[in-house]
């Protein structure tokens, strides 16, 4: 029953590895950074660390939507994170276990209106790619989902970007 899991955790995402399932969601200005929470049954979780103790020297604030992935047996975070003296941008950081220890590789994508929500997906032929969407709810301008190719190593964005779908009615 609910709450599952005390506390505040918005944005979670969740991965199947074996017989256990890892999760992690927005910390917003607070370190740590994106708890990393495992269970075996999606019922009972266990705090086992964080992604990052403090965050990654590029970013000021604004750690949302983090978003669990495995790929080859290596696993990826995809978040966002406020530039210094810039837009939300996204970004990776990458380890050989879900525990950790992650490695932080940096903003992979920003726009003016700032990038969020990021979401790794892999096509039939088994290309990696990642959606996004553009911020522009945010200022009241149109707010376009993005698509763009993944890197062999999934830690930077390859090749055009391109637009897939995008707002056009107000109630959107």
């Amino acid at each position: 029953r609910n709450p599952v899991l005390a506390g505040d955790h918005p944005d979670p995402s969740v991965v199947r590895v074996g017989d256990e399932y890892w999760a992690t969601s927005t910390t917003s200005e607070w370190a740590p950074l994106f708890p990393l929470l495992r269970s075996s049954d999606l019922v009972h979780w266990e705090h086992v660390g964080n992604v990052f103790e403090r965050r990654p020297d590029w970013a000021v604030a604004n750690f949302w939507a983090p978003e669990i992935a495995e790929h080859n047996g290596r696993f990826f975070i995809y978040y966002v994170g406020r530039k210094k003296g810039g837009p939300l941008a996204i970004a990776c950081a990458t380890a050989e276990n879900p525990r950790g220890p992650w490695t932080d590789h940096g903003p992979m994508v920003w726009q003016d209106a700032g990038s969020i929500d990021p979401v790794p997906v892999a096509d039939r032929d088994g290309s990696r790619w990642l959606i996004w969407k553009e911020d522009g709810n945010s200022r009241k301008q149109p707010t376009p989902l993005w698509i763009q190719k993944l890197s062999d190593d999934g830690t930077k964005l390859i090749g055009d970007r391109k637009e897939i779908l995008r707002n056009d009615t107000p109630w959107e």
